[in-house]
């Protein structure tokens, strides 16, 4: 999934310089894939949190 993400985001940046565009495909803006770190950032974060206080 991650790979498909930084795929997407790469065909995305890509398009905005280049026009490049393949019919039915929307590539992934920039500030959708940072949208996506984010979230997983958050995620990794919440599971150490949760982990540490809450297991054990």
């Amino acid at each position: 999934m991650k790979l498909a993400i930084l795929f997407l985001a790469i065909l995305g940046y890509y398009q905005t310089i280049t026009g490049f565009s393949l019919p039915f495909i929307d590539f992934l803006s920039f500030s959708t894939f940072i949208f996506f770190i984010l979230f997983e950032l958050s995620y990794e974060l919440a599971n150490i949190v949760f982990n540490k206080y809450f297991i054990d």
